[in-house]
């Protein structure tokens, strides 16, 4: 299987330390730059078997993103930030897949490759 990245995002829950910055404009926390060839802060971790990451450039995307090869594998990227959901209400992040394995269920936590938790929160 042939799959851009699905890595798991493992952020912390942090509360403004007062009103006034709820009232700031959004921000941006880049929490990957994998188009930038950078695994800066990523950990990885295998939980069956050895999957193969490789930055190379999609000619369909336009731009070098992580491709992940998994063959009987079974493996994740994870970083764990502090995003202060106040000043950073959305998640945003894109995958893409080439082939699917039968019978996964991706409404199920044990079937899903990618998700953003809180700490102390199963993750």
């Amino acid at each position: 299987m042939n799959a851009i990245l699905g890595a798991i995002l493992v952020a912390t829950l942090a509360l403004p330390a007062s009103p006034a910055l709820a009232l700031s404009p959004p921000t941006r926390v880049d929490v990957g730059r994998f188009s930038e060839s950078s695994l800066e802060g990523w950990d990885s971790r295998a939980f069956k078997g050895v999957t193969q990451y490789a930055f190379v450039f999609d000619r369909g995307l336009g731009k070098t993103v992580l491709n992940a090869t998994a063959r009987a594998s079974a493996a994740g990227r994870f970083r764990k930030i502090r995003i202060d959901l106040i000043r950073t209400p959305v998640l945003h992040w894109s995958w893409k897949v080439d082939q699917v394995f039968d019978g996964i269920d991706e409404s199920r936590k044990s079937g899903d490759d990618l998700y953003p938790c809180g700490e102390g929160r199963g993750c």
